[in-house]
């Protein structure tokens, strides 16, 4: 017994003087990062980069905080500001709440201000990525909303739309076109992961405010065109979705958001016409008579074969049946069509079930009988 206390006690001292070596290593590595030459400096900060992921490193950078981010932040305005923003980016999944105390998302949006410099430099999707994972924290969402510390997570009663210069910009970005990684070109999208950043955003209640747009709801819709950005951000609407407050601008007349979901899961007939209800099953009761919404025929192809797109549908639409005016909403845009023209042409039988249970939702084949989503 004596001699297992006594392995222990050798075995913590061993990691405790590991620990100490490796911190005067580091410290010295931070010194050389702030030495006058430019070649060492350079060589130090590939090293960090090299060792920033490591726990023990990110355990020195946490002991002293102050010092190690002050000096990494203030790199972004150096010649060394591609790996110092490497190295934030990397440090951002460690230790994101310190980052946002920081400013760094402030810092980050001063920086892309000048936008011109920023993409010639290549340096504008790192900095998006920094963002992404910034988001995380509900923290860095108020910080991006703008919301001050005060107005944090309180019922807001704002009537107009709610103005973030951070989420604009980021909007702003995402309705470029997509061009290639500048930094990974096996990446496409150079700007998807902003979409992170809006599904992050989305998420919080106070984020409805800011939607209040059916100019922004409609450029949302437009990058659902973007075959690798739709279900990400169909992930976006869900969450916006949640929001009642947000209801009168998504089933507006001129918002296609809606619109535009159901026309992934519909299929346009040959020669553009529709498929009537007398070409499927119109025995059920309750069948709508009514036409599918012009919106939705114009911008039908055929069914979508992403089950990521068909799941999120099936799970908004779900959502939706439980709120009265956005059932009846539905309804008017011809949703029991929609679905039985989507039952008719989906060829994966695991989900035909759940396409029927809508179905039946949607025409309450069983009156007064309540559907669980």
């Amino acid at each position: 017994m004596k001699q297992e206390v006594n392995e222990g006690n050798k075995e913590e001292e061993s990691a405790k003087g590991s620990s100490e070596n490796n911190d005067t290593l580091y410290n010295e590595l931070f010194c050389l990062i702030c030495a006058d030459k430019d070649i060492v400096k350079r060589e130090a900060f590939k090293i960090l980069l090299s060792l920033i992921d490591n726990e023990s490193m990110v355990a020195y950078i946490h002991k002293n905080e102050k010092k190690c981010l002050k000096i990494l932040i203030s790199a972004l305005n150096s010649n060394y500001e591609l790996v110092a923003l490497q190295c934030l980016v990397n440090l951002s999944a460690h230790m994101p709440k310190e980052l946002i105390q920081r400013n760094l998302i402030e810092i980050v949006f001063d920086i892309l201000k000048d936008e011109q410099e920023t993409e010639a430099k290549g340096h504008t999707e790192l900095y998006i990525m920094l963002v992404a994972n910034l988001s995380r924290e509900k923290e860095g969402i108020y910080k991006i909303l703008d919301i001050p510390e005060e107005k944090q997570e309180k019922q807001q009663t704002e009537e107009q739309l709610a103005v973030s210069y951070y989420l604009n910009k980021l909007l702003h970005l995402f309705s470029k076109p997509i061009v290639t990684s500048s930094i990974n070109k096996q990446v496409t999208d150079k700007y998807f992961f902003i979409v992170h950043v809006l599904i992050n955003v989305s998420s919080v209640k106070e984020c409805a405010h800011f939607f209040k747009s059916v100019f922004l709801l409609n450029m949302l819709s437009n990058q659902m065109l973007q075959e690798e950005r739709c279900a990400a951000v169909l992930q976006c609407v869900l969450n916006l979705c949640v929001s009642e407050i947000l209801h009168p601008y998504i089933f507006h007349e001129d918002c296609l958001l809606i619109p535009r979901i159901l026309s992934l899961v519909y299929t346009r007939e040959k020669g553009g016409e529709m498929l009537t209800h007398s070409s499927v099953d119109t025995n059920q009761k309750g069948t709508n008579k009514g036409l599918v919404h012009h919106h939705i025929l114009n911008m039908s192809t055929v069914l979508t074969t992403s089950m990521d797109i068909k799941n999120r549908v099936m799970i908004l639409l779900r959502n939706l049946f439980t709120r009265d005016v956005a059932r009846e909403k539905l309804r008017s845009y011809g949703i029991e069509h929609v679905l039985r023209n989507w039952l008719l042409h989906e060829k994966n039988t695991d989900i035909t079930s759940d396409v029927t249970h809508l179905v039946d939702m949607y025409t309450e084949i069983t009156p007064g009988c309540v559907y669980i989503g």
